[in-house]
Parts: structure tokens; C-alpha cells; sequence
């Protein structure tokens, strides 16, 4: 025998008792979300002071959606600019690259596609600042299984002072060499 309405219909108390459930089970949620959101917050402040001790600039790259992407503080310390204020941060920095370097870079750039990682050293010009800074990268692309597409991930280390030291070495050998050829 088919039921009545009535019969079909919870009781309001039930459904009152119901609702209260829900009503709790969201604000649980709500509270687990800020609780989340707050160590997420907190993680991303450690990652950062770590990836500041030195001078190396980490960077994640995702061609196809820019909003994912995260380039560590020392980014426009280093590189002269603020990555999030330019469409294409990677090809800013090469822009920045000296006329002497740029021939090796873009042929380490067109090794990247082929061999999926490469390391490289140039010369770099800062645009705020006009210092000249050596710097060596490493950079690989991967494939983000979640975002369904490459990612590009580097590190930019400012090499500068090892460099330089290099060159005065060199040239106080060679004026040595001068001296005692004479």
C-alpha cells in the first residue's frame, strides 16, 4: 500500500536535528580550511627563508598558467626586476643577458628542448642597479601530471665574486709572467 504524504515526510524535529548537523559540520569545515590555510601560510614563510640564505634564486615556471607560477624573494634582488610584473619573466632575464653571453645562453636554451635539462654560465646585466653579476643556472622541464602540462624548474645562482676573483687572478699571473719575461 503506497504511503501517505505525511508518512513520506520527516518530521520537522528530524530535519531541524539535520540541519543542525550540517550547520556544524560546515563551521568544522570552515575551521579546518583557515587552520590549513594558516600553515600553508606558515610553510611557504620557512620555504622562503630557507631558499634566502644564500644567493640562489629558485623558480618554478608553468608556460601554459602563470598564475601558478613561484619565484623564490631573492628573484628581484638579484635579476633587477619583480617577476610578477612582467608576462614572460624568462624572457626578461635574457633580455638582460651581455651581447657576449647571449650566443651560448640561446644555444643552452635550444639544448634545453632536447635534452630536458641543462646548466648554464653568462654574463648578466641588473636593470636597476647596472652591475654586471655572473651567474650559473641549472633549469629542467618536467611534467606536472596535476596541471597536465610541462613545468619549467631552476635555480639561478649569482656566481660573481668567484668569477671576478678568477679574472684577477688571471691577470696577476700575466702580469707576473710580464715581469719575470722582461
Amino acid at each position: 500500500m503506497p504511503r501517505s504524504k505525511s508518512q513520506s515526510l520527516k518530521s520537522p524535529s528530524r530535519h531541524v536535528a539535520e540541519l543542525a548537523k550540517l550547520k556544524e559540520s560546515a563551521s568544522l569545515l570552515r575551521q579546518q580550511k583557515r587552520k590549513l590555510e594558516q600553515e600553508l601560510y606558515e610553510a611557504r614563510f620557512h620555504l622562503n627563508s630557507l631558499l634566502d640564505i644564500n644567493d640562489t634564486i629558485h623558480y618554478l615556471v608553468y608556460p601554459q598558467l602563470p598564475e601558478k607560477n613561484f619565484f623564490s624573494a631573492r628573484w628581484e634582488k638579484i635579476m633587477g626586476f619583480s617577476p610578477r610584473k612582467t608576462r614572460q619573466p624568462l624572457q626578461e632575464k635574457k633580455n638582460q643577458v651581455l651581447i657576449d653571453s647571449l650566443s651560448a645562453y640561446e644555444k643552452g636554451m635550444e639544448e634545453l628542448r632536447k635534452k630536458q635539462k641543462i646548466q648554464l654560465r653568462y654574463q648578466y646585466q641588473n636593470p636597476k642597479s647596472r652591475k654586471i653579476l655572473w651567474l650559473q643556472e641549472e633549469i629542467m622541464i618536467t611534467y606536472d601530471l596535476l596541471s597536465d602540462q610541462e613545468v619549467w624548474s631552476g635555480t639561478i645562482t649569482d656566481i660573481s665574486e668567484a668569477e671576478f676573483f678568477k679574472e684577477y687572478i688571471a691577470e696577476s699571473e700575466k702580469r707576473f709572467k710580464n715581469i719575470t719575461d722582461a
